[in-house]
């Protein structure tokens, strides 16, 4: 698969697409963060708020985000899809703490 990618052409790789960012995790769990969607017309932040579950939909040919958890305990998740497969994925357990997810 590795060598599938990286026989795309690097155009294919830029090419918007549907993107959805899925936060889930602990009945009541609360986050914040930001994101960075890379656009046609540039790069746009995207302010993230609020409590599980929530779930983002955009079009973008990447993004970069920082999800903070800002209740007390429990899990947070953050599950990015691309045209509704799962590209990355990244959870954390216990008091507040960040997260990091990027697709290009």
């Amino acid at each position: 698969m590795l060598f599938a990618l990286l026989c795309l052409p690097r155009t294919a790789w830029t090419q918007p697409t549907a993107l959805t960012i899925a936060i889930t995790g602990s009945e009541g769990a609360t986050f914040s963060g930001n994101c960075t969607v890379m656009t046609d017309s540039g790069p746009q932040t995207l302010r993230l708020d609020g409590a599980v579950p929530e779930t983002y939909e955009l079009t973008a040919s990447g993004l970069s985000c920082r999800v903070r958890q800002t209740g007390q305990g429990g899990s947070l998740t953050v599950e990015l899809r691309r045209n509704g497969a799962v590209v990355s994925h990244s959870s954390m357990t216990g008091g507040s703490g960040s997260l990091s997810i990027t697709v290009q």
